[in-house]
């Protein structure tokens, strides 16, 4: 099996050089780098509970192939300014 190019590169390795990521984003979307330690989890996040053991294999195929597909955030005011919407398992 030959291995493939563009597998752990993101969006940068499916989407050409060129491309305009501004069609993806609704007005007042954007993509942005945050510290983590500005993230915080969703306190209505129905899963209570992570296994060890899924999040240590998750954490081996970040290292491996990269962060297919980033966390989505939303401002927030307490504790902090930014809360989880999607990807909790990713950012623990």
């Amino acid at each position: 099996m030959s291995k493939q190019p563009n597998l752990g590169r993101g969006l940068d390795g499916l989407l050409p050089a060129d491309f305009d990521n501004s069609v993806l984003l609704d007005s007042g979307e954007r993509v942005q780098q945050i510290k983590l330690t500005q993230i915080h989890p969703n306190a209505d996040q129905p899963r209570k509970r992570f296994d060890d053991s899924a999040l240590r294999e998750l954490a081996d195929s970040i290292m491996q192939h990269g962060v297919l597909q980033p966390i989505i955030v939303s401002t927030s005011s307490d504790p902090g300014p930014y809360e989880i919407i999607a990807g909790e398992r990713r950012w623990r």
